[in-house]
């Protein structure tokens, strides 16, 4: 393995060490910030995405699957991604 591979999975361990902390401060919450609508919602909706496209399996973080698609219920989501040719999936 070179230092790079090394690095980028190293990078990859500590990325899903840190989205395991958001998806656990998610539960039993609708919302991230004490289950009302914030500015963080529509950032954590990014970073998730961000995820998908890294190659996480991001189904093995429930929470933030299930706040995901609640984001993605929301008018406002809905046209912002329509505007920016965005695909509505997770």
């Amino acid at each position: 393995m070179s230092a790079h591979e090394g690095i980028q999975a190293k990078g990859m361990e500590n990325l899903a060490d840190v989205y395991q902390q958001i998806d656990q401060r998610l539960s039993g919450q609708s919302w991230a910030a004490n289950d009302q609508y914030s500015i963080v919602d529509p950032y954590l909706l990014v970073f998730y995405r961000w995820g998908n496209r890294l190659g996480l399996d991001m189904n093995q973080f429930p929470n933030w699957t299930e706040h995901a698609g609640r984001m993605l219920q929301r008018p406002a989501v809905q046209a912002v991604l329509a505007v920016e040719g965005i695909q509505g999936d997770r």
